[in-house]
C-alpha cells in the first residue's frame, strides 16, 4: 500500500513511511482511502525526532478524515483566487475580489493559516476586527456594508465545502448583523421641481452643440428616472424596442438583469414620463434622417449622435452631480445624499402618497411589498386622509360602481364559458385562468415567491372584465 520504502526509507507502519531527501526526512503517508498520498518535510536530519513528527502528521491527517476537511492545509489566497475564478463575468465579481483584497485577505492570511480548520470563534473574531476597523472618513463602518461583505465570506465557506477543503457539517456560521431597514434619501416635490427647472433653463444657457444635447438628454432621464421609478442602470440599458409608446397603454419593458435575480416586467410610467420619451425619440429619430439613417429598436434610449454612430450614456452621475451643485437645496439629508438613485425613492415615495397600493408599486419597480414597507414606512397615515375619512355611503356607492362596470354582458360571456362548475366564484375563475395562461408565457407553473403576482393578475383578470392581463 503506497510508495514502496526505497534504500533511505523507514517504514513505521502500513501507509506510513519516513524517507531521506538530501539531508532532511520528509515523511509518505498513503491508504486506500486518501485520494492522493500526503509528503511533507519534518524539517530534521535526526530519525528519531522524524519518527515522532511522522505519527503526528499522520494522526493530524486522519483526524481531518473522519471530521470531513482536506487531508493538507488550506491557504486563504489560494482558496480566494479559485472562487473568484468560479464566478467568471458575473456583474458582483469585482465587488467580491474588491471585498477580500481590501478585508477578508490581510485578516484570514494571518489569523487562520488553514482555513479548512476555520471555526465559529474565527469568524467572531474577523467581525470584531472589522468593525473596528475605520472607513475612508474615519467613522466605522456601517452594518449593513459589514452585512454585504459578510455575504463574500458566505461565498468563500461555501466554496471550500464544495471543493472539499472543508465538510458541510464543520463549516462556521456567518450571522448578519441586525439591521432597522433604513429611509432612502428623496426629493421634495419642492425640490424636485427646483431640480427640473434648474435642467431645463442649463440646456438654453450654452451655445456649445454637444453640451446643449448632452443637458437635454439629462433633463429627458431626470423627467423619466422621476416618473417611472426605473432603476438607473435598468434605464441606462433600455433600448428603443423596450419602449412600447403605440400601445393604448404605453409601456416600458424592463429585461432581466444578467447579474442579478430580477425577473423581467413590463413598467408603466406617468404620463410626462411618456411624453418626454416621445419628445426624445422624435429629435433623435429626426437627427438620425438628417445623417441618412433610421433610428431601430436595437438603438440605446439614452445616447447622443456623434455624426458617425449613437454612444450609448454609460451613466449621468458627473452631470447630475453639477445640477445638484446649482440647485438651492443641500444634497445631504438626515437619511443620506441625494443620488440618481433617489428620482427611484422620489417616485415610490409619491405613488404612495397619492394611494398607489403597495403591492402594484412593487410590481412596477420590480422590487417586493415588504421592501417598499421596509423603506418608505415613513409616509403618514395623513397622506391617505381622504381614503381613511370616506363615509360608509361612500363606499357603497363607489363599491356599486365599480361592480356595475364590470358586470358587462361581454364579461358574462367570458365567465359562463371559463365556469366549470356552478359553485365556483368570479375569483376562482379567475384564478383557474391566470394559472392556465402562467404556464402558456413561462413554460411552467408560478412558484411560491410569485404568490402576491398571481393574486395581482387575478384581480386585474377581474377588474378588466376578463381581459388577458399577460397582455397590455
Amino acid at each position: 500500500m503506497g510508495r514502496p520504502p526505497g534504500q533511505n526509507s523507514i517504514v513505521i507502519k502500513e501507509g506510513l513511511h519516513i524517507y531521506l531527501r538530501g539531508k532532511t526526512w520528509w515523511a509518505y503517508i498513503k491508504t486506500d482511502d486518501l485520494k492522493a498520498p500526503v509528503r511533507k518535510t519534518l524539517k530534521t536530519s535526526d530519525a528519531t525526532i522524524a519518527r515522532q513528527k511522522a505519527w503526528e502528521i499522520y494522526d493530524e491527517v486522519r483526524h481531518r478524515q473522519m471530521s470531513g476537511r482536506s487531508v493538507t492545509k488550506t491557504d486563504f489566497s489560494k482558496l480566494a483566487s479559485d472562487y473568484l475564478a468560479s464566478m467568471g463575468n458575473k456583474g458582483s465579481a469585482q465587488y467580491h475580489a474588491d471585498t477580500i483584497e481590501r478585508h477578508l485577505k490581510p485578516f484570514f492570511s494571518v489569523h487562520v493559516s488553514d482555513f479548512g480548520l476555520i471555526t465559529n470563534s474565527n469568524i467572531v473574531d474577523y467581525q470584531q476586527w472589522r468593525r473596528a476597523k475605520p472607513t475612508a472618513s474615519g467613522s466605522s463602518p456601517k452594518d449593513t456594508t459589514l452585512n454585504r461583505e459578510s455575504v463574500v465570506l458566505r461565498g468563500l465557506i461555501k466554496h471550500a465545502v464544495k471543493r472539499g477543503f472543508l465538510s458541510k457539517d464543520a463549516a462556521p456560521d456567518v450571522p448578519l448583523l441586525k439591521t432597522e431597514a433604513a429611509r432612502r434619501p428623496e426629493f421634495s416635490r419642492d425640490e424636485l421641481a427646483e431640480l427640473l427647472k434648474k435642467a431645463e433653463a442649463r440646456i438654453s444657457k450654452t451655445d456649445h452643440t454637444s453640451t446643449k444635447k448632452s443637458r437635454q438628454l439629462l433633463f429627458d432621464w431626470i423627467v423619466v428616472m422621476a416618473n417611472s421609478g426605473l432603476r438607473p442602470e435598468e434605464s441606462l440599458k433600455l433600448t428603443w424596442g423596450d419602449v412600447h409608446l403605440q400601445s393604448n397603454k404605453p409601456y416600458i419593458h424592463v429585461p432581466v438583469a444578467k447579474s442579478k435575480r430580477r425577473k423581467a416586467r413590463n413598467c408603466y410610467p406617468m404620463p410626462d414620463a411618456i411624453d418626454q420619451l416621445r419628445s426624445l425619440k422624435a429629435r433623435l429619430g429626426d437627427e438620425l434622417k438628417a445623417h441618412g439613417r433610421k433610428l431601430k429598436g436595437t438603438d440605446p434610449v439614452f445616447a447622443n449622435w456623434n455624426g458617425k454612430q449613437l454612444v450609448q450614456i454609460k451613466s449621468f452621475i458627473t452631470a447630475f452631480s453639477g445640477l445638484l451643485d446649482a440647485c438651492s437645496f443641500p444634497r445631504e439629508k438626515a437619511d443620506g445624499v441625494l443620488s440618481p438613485e433617489s428620482l427611484r425613492h422620489t417616485y415610490a415615495t409619491m405613488r404612495l402618497e397619492e394611494g398607489v397600493d403597495q403591492h402594484r408599486l412593487a410590481d412596477n419597480m420590480g422590487t417586493s411589498a415588504k421592501m417598499i414597507q421596509a423603506h418608505y414606512g415613513h409616509i403618514t397615515l395623513g397622506h391617505f386622509h381622504g381614503e381613511l375619512t370616506k363615509t360608509k355611503d361612500q363606499q357603497v356607492s363607489n363599491n356599486a360602481s365599480a361592480d356595475l362596470s364590470a358586470i358587462s354582458q361581454k364579461f358574462d360571456e367570458v365567465v359562463d364559458a371559463l365556469r366549470q362548475d356552478k359553485q365556483e366564484t368570479l375569483e376562482e375563475i379567475g384564478r383557474r385562468y391566470v394559472l392556465q395562461r402562467w404556464e402558456e408565457e413561462h413554460g411552467h407553473p408560478p412558484s411560491e415567491e410569485d404568490a402576491e403576482i398571481v393574486d395581482g393578475l387575478v384581480l386585474l383578470w377581474i377588474k378588466h372584465d376578463g381581459k388577458d392581463p399577460f397582455r397590455p
